[in-house]
């Protein structure tokens, strides 16, 4: 091995590596809002730079708690923004994922809907699986594994930064083109690129779920069971009146 070169390294990132006092999920938040990428901070947990008992994390283990700690921490600053007025749906694809994300005017909860089609990657025979949170904090570990939180941390940066809150439902398809694992971090990537595009605005759910039908290639009657926020009666709020 031979050093070229030496190494730059932003200061906030040296600052919370000395500091051993602070657990890893402030680490990550502070790191974050200072303007360090999520994989610059993944790799900071897995090499074990973070937090008061500091160990070696698996990569893909620390992905996935960078993307958990800093989604728990925009999702706070989401729960204060005000909601947002019509529904909105984004969509992208790559790399044999494709996501329709669709923003609804109600408090906030989020649900990802996973369709993986026979031959992709993980399901010779396919599968359709969903998870979902409200406004309090998630307990268990997602259903749909590290997946979950990829998406979820995609749509709250969106929000934080747009200064707004909303009801989300992704719908995810996995179609035979994913045919080797490459990681979290396309699940995350596809997602933020969903964010990015031009939303098509709709007045009504029933328009923008219809639409979303239009574009998946599942049948809707397959997966639109799994979508829970689709079944749940519209809260009419106190601005109504």
């Amino acid at each position: 091995m031979q050093i070229t070169g030496n190494p730059v390294i932003p200061r906030k990132v040296d600052q919370i590596a000395e500091d051993k006092d602070a657990n890893a999920a402030v680490a990550a938040s502070e790191l974050y809002a200072s303007g360090i990428g999520t994989d610059h901070i993944s790799r900071m947990l897995s090499l074990g730079l973070l937090g008061k008992k500091r160990k070696l994390v698996p990569t893909r283990w620390s992905i996935t708690a960078s993307d958990d700690m800093i989604g728990k921490h925009l999702k706070e600053i989401v729960l204060d923004q005000p909601q947002i007025k019509d529904c909105y749906l984004f969509t992208g694809q790559a790399l044999g994922n494709h996501f329709e994300i669709l923003l609804l005017p109600r408090p906030f909860s989020f649900e990802l809907v996973e369709i993986w089609m026979a031959r992709s990657v993980w399901a010779e025979e396919g599968f359709i699986g969903g998870d979902r949170e409200d406004a309090t904090a998630k307990k268990e570990y997602s259903s749909l594994a590290g997946g979950y939180y990829a998406a979820r941390l995609a749509v709250l940066e969106h929000m934080a930064g747009k200064g707004s809150q909303a009801a989300v439902l992704a719908v995810r398809e996995i179609s035979e083109a994913y045919w080797a694992p490459l990681g979290v971090w396309v699940v995350r990537e596809v997602a933020r690129a969903a964010m990015r595009s031009q939303p098509v605005r709709y007045s009504s759910l029933t328009e923008a779920v219809a639409e979303i039908a239009l574009r998946i290639r599942t049948p809707a009657e397959k997966w639109q069971n799994e979508a829970q926020i689709l079944k749940r009666p519209v809260q009419r709020s106190l601005l109504e009146f």
